[in-house]
Order: C-alpha cells, then structure tokens, then sequence
C-alpha cells in the first residue's frame, strides 16, 4: 500500500501515476481554510477530479467529480469505488480559488533560504519576491522543488513581511537544498491511498 500527500493547485495537480496496475482505494481532501459561523461561504473551495489515461489531458470526458464545493474545515472522502489504473495512468486533481478569499501566493519562487530556529516546531523563513500585501498569517502553503524533500510539502505560515515568508515544520527538514523551490497557497490537501493489483 502506497500513501501520498500533496497540495492541490488552482491548476491541474498530478495526485498520483500509476507504476504498473494499482487500485486508488481512497481519496481525502481537506479544506485548510479556517471556518466561520458568521460567514460560512467563505473559504469555499470547488474540487475537480479526472482519471487520465497514461499520455491524456484532463478534460470532461475522463472527469469523475465536477466542480464539488469542499467547505472551509471540511474534508471529503472517495473511497466507496475503487478506481484501477493501468500503468501510465494519472489521478489529477483541480481547485478554484477559495470564495471571499483573496488569493494569497501562486507559483512564486523563493529567492533564497533566510533562517531556521527552533527545536520542534521549527520555523522556517523564505525570502520571496515583494508582494503587493502580506502572505496571510495561519494560511497553509505547498513548498515544491527543493532537493531535499524534508522542505517539500504543506506547511502554515507563522509569520511574514512583504519578502518573506515564515513556515512552521514539526520535525527539523535539515540543510536547505537546491534546485528551484516554488511556494503556492494551500486551499485543500489530498491523500490517496493505493494498492498494486
């Protein structure tokens, strides 16, 4: 069995490739944005799904969920069928812009590794092109590219500046890496899970 975690983007998001025949026994998605009695709309997020066959696009034709309004809070399973993939084959997923929300960052690269403190949580600050506001305080962001692997993934912001950004890891992530990093904002997470068949 195979479980993979991965942010999804307000473009197409490879959740997972099969290698050989696999099943996708379950699908999680959760909304990290923070719910509101008083606005309940707000942070909205529509998810899209697409079963792909290996070399295809997603389009209507292989789409297996259809704009589905996720909640702020909420979380979504998909595991009452199991979908058999052929070697090749792709679950992609897509995510609107949460509603009443203004987009935080979207594929901004970071400029450089400024510092990490702390010894459980640590706290991780990024130095990133100047942006018009502040990255949101408790929003989630996806870290992608680096080399070491320990500094990909979702994490919530701590605090930041106009360029910077600091995230905050349970476990230390080690040295910085290289290779191009890229921070995106964090409306909802997948898990899948699979098996080989």
């Amino acid at each position: 069995m195979s479980v993979q975690c991965t942010a999804i983007n307000t473009t197409n998001t490879t959740l997972y490739t099969s290698s050989g025949n696999s099943a996708i026994t379950t699908v999680i998605v959760t909304n990290l944005n923070a719910y509101s009695a008083g606005t309940p709309t707000v942070g909205t997020t529509n998810l899209s799904l697409f079963v792909v066959p290996g070399g295809g696009t997603p389009n209507y034709s292989n789409m297996i969920v259809n704009a589905l309004p996720v909640v702020a809070s909420e979380t979504f399973t998909f595991d009452n069928e199991k979908v058999v993939l052929s070697n090749g084959d792709t679950l992609v997923a897509l995510a609107s812009g949460a509603s009443g929300i203004s987009p935080q960052l979207a594929a901004v690269q970071i400029t450089s590794f400024a510092s990490k403190t702390g010894t459980g949580p640590y706290l991780v600050t990024f130095n990133i092109p100047s942006q018009g506001t502040n990255p949101l305080v408790g929003s989630y962001f996806s870290i992608s590219g680096n080399s070491n692997s320990a500094y990909n993934g979702v994490f919530v912001c701590t605090n930041s500046t106009s360029t910077s950004l600091q995230l905050s890891y349970l476990s230390d992530p080690g040295s910085y890496g290289s290779g191009t990093t890229y921070l995106n904002s964090a409306n909802l997470v997948a898990t899948v899970s699979t098996l080989s068949v």
